[in-house]
């Protein structure tokens, strides 16, 4: 919440100088940029003084913070066309006898945000004559002062702008900052208290310095947003593992604030829409039987048992790894908000974890499965001589009985390939810190205006193989996920 507050302080003293109005561009413009050109209106320092004035009142002066012209067409003056009378007094302040507080926001402009409003500059804009005796120069010099009361600017004047044409007197908003050695528009906080002391010299002479107080509220920086390599398991087994065990991170990121006050991150992992599917390659190594000799094999195969995982926990670091760390558990569909300090580097951890009503699977233990066969000799034959023939002839030996055989083989099936494969949908959003909750997470409705920055928003699909995998691979008997075992 930002406040305006307007102190007159009106005294008398004696100071010499012309009463002739100026109305030539006597000094230049502390603006810059080309496109903040301000040369058709004059920038009028103060002069020669004269006497201070003892009283006036309080809402006689008139001042007003009034918008560039709504269609653009001049963004160097405040819209001609502004109707004075529009904002009444007892809405735009609220007086006593020592000044008044406005109440309404007061945010610098911000090009690339949503909101019309804050895209077109502000000024403290009031007429030329507010007293009788029309206002002849003037000029202001700038001062912050922190919650601390730590106390910093210039007390150099810069000039004042009159518009001519329309009988007015302006400062624009933004060149307060502008001119501004240690401190710009972005270190803007709603925090610190802005302080413009204007001195006006009036045609008659007299002289009145007028004091404004108010909080602004700087345009959102350009947040450095930085992606980092998601660490590989050394394996298989430890990939599928450490998922069952602790999830699995798929996605570091690190966003960098390069201004002087914190903003606040808002975090969404949408779950339901997209699936992350864990799936795990179990190799089975197995023993044919046979009746009449040893087991055939080994025989491998491999089967596939699939879990479905959901992004549900995202953890923050401060200051990069080994950081205070905050961690936000079920935040599937929940949005969760992190502080991004003044300068310093966040870094978020997007880790996928089991979803609700996955099973839980068991690698079977080797089983020894004894093995039976009966051996069967052949027939064998021994050559003798057949005397009384004089012949060699073949006769059977006698049969061998047969022989019974039993062997003990084992089973063994193991997990030999995993990947983590699908889509998921995340969203980060950047807004002020004062900016509430409901304003921060509602529906990001194409082209509707809106006080929170999208810094992120994907469905992305990922793929993170610790050792190939074949998805085409027939179904386990158990579909779910194996812990340690």
């Amino acid at each position: 919440m930002i406040y305006l507050c307007v102190s007159f302080f009106l005294f008398f003293s004696g100071c010499g100088g012309s009463s002739e109005k100026s109305t030539e561009h006597t000094t230049q413009s502390s603006r810059q940029s080309p496109e903040s050109d301000l040369a058709s209106f004059v920038p009028v320092p103060a002069g020669g003084g004269g006497n201070f004035i003892e009283s006036y009142s309080k809402l006689s002066l008139g001042l007003r913070v009034v918008p560039e012209a709504a269609d653009g067409s001049d963004s160097n003056r405040p819209d001609p066309q502004f109707n004075w009378a529009a904002v009444a007094n007892a809405e735009e302040a609220s007086w006593d006898e020592t000044g008044g507080v406005f109440h309404r926001k007061i945010f610098l402009v911000d090009p690339e945000s949503s909101l019309p409003e804050h895209k077109r500059h502000l000024f403290f804009v009031w007429p030329e004559n507010p007293w009788g005796s029309p206002i002849r120069s003037a000029s202001f010099t700038h001062r912050i002062v922190s919650p601390l009361n730590h106390r910093r600017g210039t007390l150099n004047p810069m000039p004042v702008w009159h518009d001519l044409e329309n009988q007015t007197w302006f400062i624009p908003i933004s060149e307060i900052f502008r001119a501004s050695e240690n401190y710009k528009a972005l270190d803007a906080s709603g925090e610190d208290t802005q302080i413009i002391h204007i001195d006006l010299i009036l045609e008659n002479g007299l002289s009145v310095p007028v004091e404004i107080r108010f909080q602004a509220i700087g345009p959102i920086p350009d947040i450095r947003h930085e992606l980092h390599p998601v660490p590989p398991s050394p394996n298989a087994v430890e990939f599928v593992k450490s998922i069952s065990r602790e999830g699995r991170v798929v996605r570091i990121e690190s966003w960098t604030n390069p201004s002087s006050r914190p903003f606040t991150l808002w975090v969404r992992a949408q779950t339901g829409r997209q699936a992350l599917k864990l799936h795990t390659e179990i190799q089975m190594s197995e023993y044919t039987p046979r009746g009449d000799g040893p087991p055939l094999g080994p025989h491998l195969r491999s089967q596939n048992s699939s879990a479905e995982l959901s992004v549900t926990q995202i953890v923050a670091e401060h200051g990069g790894p080994g950081g205070e760390s905050e961690e936000s558990s079920d935040v599937g569909n929940q949005w969760v908000s992190f502080t991004l300090k003044a300068a310093e580097v966040l870094y978020l951890y997007w880790r996928a974890n089991p979803s609700v009503g996955v099973r839980d699977c068991l690698i079977p233990p080797p089983q020894i499965i004894p093995m039976s066969w009966l051996e069967i000799f052949p027939q064998t034959f021994s050559r003798v001589l057949n005397i009384p023939i004089g012949v060699w002839q073949d006769r059977p030996d006698p049969l061998r009985p047969p022989a019974y055989h039993t062997q003990n083989m084992t089973h063994h099936s193991r997990v030999v390939g995993g990947a983590l494969q699908g889509n998921w949908e995340g969203e980060v959003r950047l807004v002020h810190p004062f900016t509430s909750q409901q304003e921060a997470t509602r529906a990001n409705a194409p082209g509707s205006s809106r006080e929170y920055r999208v810094l992120w928003s994907s469905a992305l699909q990922e793929a993170l193989v610790a050792e190939s995998f074949n998805p085409a691979l027939p179904s386990y008997y158990c579909q779910g996920i194996f812990r340690d075992n």
